[in-house]
């Protein structure tokens, strides 16, 4: 490997937001890149580009070859042996560190990556590429995770480079904790501060709309920190202005009280409920499960069925249901969010295609 100045890293990654990430982060620490999608192209461009000083950066997981199978073909290539990659991974369990020994990765930086552990891996590499270019004595090391045993095949650079990504992981995840950590702290102040406030819509027990927003502001927050998504439901009641006008608003606001009844029964005592509107409601899943929002819906409208027969409803009393889905890789507001799932109903109603009676 030549100075740092004639070096250009290759970032293998099929995610084009974690790509851009990666790209600007290099950029950043003054390095040159380029980038493929796929391991095979990877391949044929390192082949392409023998004479070049490169480091590979590379996804673990990617369709057709992944990450640790390319890095297999790097170093089984007499050509390419000596060419540093360091792994993306998730760690989302001990086999992706096991991975990393067994396909010969020179390092690994978790994913979506941090700045300075990417750039303190490229760095480490960098200065230590004399020695890696030294003999190696390698040793067979058997490893147990849970009840499963792995055999493994390494150096003693490989293991210190392993051991270094592994500490700027725990680093990393170290520093995630502290700002969730700290997040919490401020949603805790800020729900002392709403204490001096109307929490609860009077006539429904939910949360009122002012207070809705707040919260939900605040899990979202919490969900681009920690990755994880949510679902949020919009709930209209048919009809209710005609059930004034006819029946009385007495009888009106026992509707919304059954309606909210239900919505309590259905939902689960961590979610966020609240009457945003007249006749609306809403509801934040805080423990959302991917491609469970369809079910979720199914049994609320099933739920509200079985109580209106319960209780003996005589008028005609429905909902309609729309939800949509927070991604905290496309970080929006509460406002989006209700602004999507309006839209999303208003086009149901017109297409006749409502979730509701």
């Amino acid at each position: 490997m030549k100075g740092e100045k004639d070096l250009e890293i290759l970032v293998v990654e099929d995610n084009q937001i974690i790509a851009t990430e990666v790209d600007r982060i290099l950029k950043k620490g003054g390095y040159r890149s380029s980038s493929v999608r796929k391991g095979k192209e990877a391949i044929d461009y390192l082949n392409r580009n023998k004479n070049k000083s490169m480091i590979v950066i590379s996804d673990i997981d990617m369709p057709e070859i992944d990450g640790s199978q390319l890095c297999q073909q790097i170093k089984a290539n007499s050509d390419l042996e000596e060419i540093p990659v360091i792994l993306l991974v998730s760690l989302s369990s001990p086999d992706d560190i096991i991975k990393c020994f067994q396909c010969g990765a020179d390092s690994f930086v978790h994913k979506p990556p941090d700045e300075q552990a990417l750039l303190s891996r490229i760095h480490s590499i960098l200065k230590n590429n004399e020695i890696r270019k030294e003999p190696k004595n390698r040793f067979n090391m058997e490893v147990f995770c849970g009840e499963q045993k792995h055999c493994i095949n390494t150096n003693n650079m490989q293991t210190a480079g392993l051991l270094f990504s592994l500490c700027d992981a725990f680093t990393q995840k170290n520093r995630e904790l502290e700002q969730i950590s700290s997040e919490l702290s401020k949603l805790k102040e800020r729900e002392a501060k709403l204490s001096d406030l109307s929490f609860k819509d009077e006539l429904t027990d939910t949360f009122n709309r002012k207070v809705f927003i707040t919260l939900v502001e605040q899990q979202l927050k919490i969900a681009s920190r920690t990755k994880s998504g949510k679902s949020l439901f919009l709930i209209d009641v048919d009809n209710l202005k005609l059930i004034n006008d006819t029946m009385g608003h007495e009888t009106g606001d026992k509707a919304l009280k059954h309606v909210a009844t239900v919505l309590k029964e259905t939902f689960r005592h961590a979610d966020i409920i609240g009457r945003i509107g007249g006749d609306e409601f809403a509801a934040l899943l805080i423990e959302a499960k991917k491609d469970n929002e369809k079910n979720i819906s199914d049994r609320l409208q099933k739920n509200f069925a079985d109580y209106i027969a319960k209780e003996s409803i005589r008028y005609s009393l429905s909902i309609n249901t729309a939800f949509v889905s927070y991604d905290p890789t496309y970080p929006c507001s509460i406002d989006e969010l209700l602004s999507w799932a309006d839209t999303l109903m208003y086009n149901q109603r017109r297409g006749n295609i409502g979730m509701g009676g």
